[in-house]
């Protein structure tokens, strides 16, 4: 698996806000960012086992004066504080661990589709518990895409 590269702003946003999305009990999942015109519209994905529309509005209210701080967002700024959804394009190897215990649908570079539950990453390595439990070991280098599977 390709891992997305993050842009520069994004690197910047999550330096911003990692402390308050992790003193929340939350994992910052993804960041995206896009432009029209004057605006500059980010969305921040975040998980937790437990996450309602409360907490994303709560999450966003708490994040929005951190983001008007950044030069590049000043005055431009339009902010969504979201889950990843349940069939989320896992773009970063830190996701598997994130998402650990979650169903998975991996297509391989040779082809195969996989599905199964996620046990473990490690060593460029994720693991996943087949339906009739047997535990497969796929390199990372493998992997073409996943997603999660509801």
């Amino acid at each position: 698996m390709v891992e997305k590269k993050k842009a520069d702003n994004v690197l910047l946003i999550e330096k911003a806000i990692f402390h308050s999305i992790v003193d929340e009990g939350l994992s910052l999942i993804d960041i995206d960012i896009r432009y029209s015109g004057n605006d500059t519209f980010v969305t921040i994905y975040v998980y937790a086992e437990k996450l309602d529309l409360v907490n994303l509005g709560k999450l966003n209210k708490k994040l929005y004066p951190l983001l008007e701080e950044l030069s590049f967002l000043k005055d431009r700024l339009n902010l969504e504080v979201s889950s990843p959804g349940i069939f989320r394009k896992i773009k970063y190897a830190s996701e598997f661990l994130t998402f650990k215990d979650r169903n998975i649908r991996i297509s391989l570079e040779k082809g195969l589709t996989l599905e199964g539950k996620i046990e473990n990453y490690e060593n460029n390595t994720l693991s996943i518990v087949d339906k009739d439990g047997n535990i497969i070991d796929i390199k990372n280098e493998d992997i073409k895409n996943c997603h999660l599977n509801g």
